[in-house]
């Protein structure tokens, strides 16, 4: 047997290596694309079987007649809560909208304030059930520090006088990490400590994701079943005991809502003192 000079060794040796790693690549591919498969009828599944009959559910399991969804902005209505007005309104629901500000940022309020009216008209909330303030203390901008006690006197006026079971808004992170929309949820966060917010009134937030996870589209569905905090904020006399094992679980469960609220206060608080 002939021994093969340094030339051959060298062509033989990168002929396997190259042979064996697009094999290891077919393989790596093969099983991404199985995965992908997979996850896509997983997330097809998941549309089907839940996402679909959510808001249905959602009504159920809430008996909401009457929502009261409260936004800083107009836009937000559709870029943040389209979806879940949309199907309300398609199931029956009387949505009530309570816009914090006429959007005017950069000027032109008039104009975003007539696009908050238009876009209602297509998510089926009437005119009448739509209420725009326009108040020099609730500026659109991130620079300025909405006061909270002026936002939750205005979100208990309403909620009182439009007689609304439930309440829908931004979550603590306000989805686009925008100061109006976290003044929002400090905002009922503070109706809970000092007992403005309505005994039958029940709090629903919007979960503030990864800016990846915001733009899955309906792929983002199974980690949404997954991940979601699902939390609900009740009062405590609307507590049924027949969710608690006993009195002193209820007990406990009212003091961790109090505890979390009053954290999440105390955050706002420091980071107001800081920026002033």
């Amino acid at each position: 047997m002939l021994n093969k000079g340094p030339f051959e060794f060298v062509t033989s040796f990168y002929s396997v290596f190259l042979s064996e790693t697009l094999l290891y690549i077919k393989k790596i591919l093969s099983y991404t694309c199985l995965w992908i498969l997979g996850y896509l009828c997983l997330c097809c599944l998941v549309y089907r079987k839940y996402a679909r009959r959510l808001p249905t559910r959602i009504r159920g399991s809430l008996g909401a007649k009457r929502v009261l969804v409260v936004i800083a902005h107009p836009d937000d209505e559709c870029m943040f809560f389209g979806p879940t007005i949309f199907r309300l309104c398609e199931q029956g629901t009387e949505v009530y909208l309570l816009c914090l500000s006429n959007g005017n940022y950069d000027g032109k309020g008039r104009e975003r304030s007539q696009e908050l009216w238009d876009a209602c008209r297509e998510l089926r909330v009437p005119d009448s059930n739509i209420y725009l303030i326009n108040d020099t203390r609730l500026q659109d901008s991130p620079k300025v520090q909405w006061p909270i006690p002026v936002i939750a006197q205005l979100i208990q006026h309403h909620i009182e006088s439009l007689d609304v079971d439930t309440l829908v808004t931004f979550d603590r992170g306000g989805v686009s990490s925008h100061p109006n929309h976290s003044a929002v949820f400090y905002a009922v966060a503070y109706m809970f400590v000092e007992n403005m917010m309505p005994t039958k009134c029940k709090l629903y937030t919007l979960d503030s994701v990864n800016i990846l996870r915001k733009y899955f589209g309906f792929l983002d569905l199974p980690l949404s079943f997954l991940l979601s905090s699902k939390r609900q904020v009740f009062p405590k006399m609307d507590r049924k005991p027949a969710h608690c094992a006993s009195n002193e679980t209820t007990q406990k469960s009212d003091g961790l809502v109090q505890a979390f609220i009053c954290h999440v206060l105390q955050i706002y608080r420091d980071q107001h003192i800081e920026k002033s």
